[in-house]
């Protein structure tokens, strides 16, 4: 959640609520097929909340500007924030499925029963914030690599199961 909200103590009390509404409600979630469905939903309902309610906050009141230091920040961290805010910038729909797949670690069909829609539309969002984030953090990093689509894995080498040499050699 820290991706969906970009701060971390709003992440963290949106996490705890979550798992506070799920154990309020675990007699009837437990016999869920996957009840941590039932946490991902609500972690994701209430972040969608926090966010409508930041979005009027700052509406009403003028930003003020953050200052920070970044001479003192590594690659690696520099790295991170640079993914973190690329990732902050998706829609939220995109920035959902690629929180939910690629950083939970969930699959489409699992990510699609958390957002109650199809597996094949999270496929859709996810590639297309996979191709967003690519574009972006190429120009940033210097390399495209982190979010690789599963189809680009390399092909394996030509095996020969006669026993002779190979073609290929």
């Amino acid at each position: 959640m820290l991706l969906v909200l970009g701060d971390r103590e709003e992440a963290f009390d949106v996490t705890q609520e979550s798992f506070a509404r799920t154990w309020i409600a675990w007699e009837r979630v437990k016999r869920h097929n996957w009840p941590v469905a039932f946490t991902f939903r609500v972690a994701t309902n209430l972040s969608r909340s926090h966010l409508r309610r930041a979005a009027t906050f700052r509406r009403l009141l003028p930003r003020v500007p953050r200052n920070e230091d970044s001479g003192a920040v590594d690659a690696e961290v520099e790295n991170r924030l640079a993914v973190g805010d690329a990732v902050r910038r998706l829609p939220p729909k995109q920035r959902l499925a690629v929180v939910l797949c690629d950083l939970a670690g969930l699959t489409s069909e699992e990510a699609a029963r958390v957002l109650r829609s199809s597996a094949s539309t999270v496929r859709v969002h996810l590639a297309r914030a996979r191709a967003a984030l690519r574009a972006e953090l190429s120009s940033e990093l210097g390399s495209a690599g982190a979010f690789k689509e599963a189809d680009e894995t390399p092909a394996p080498a030509p095996v020969n199961h006669l026993g002779g040499e190979s073609d290929a050699q």
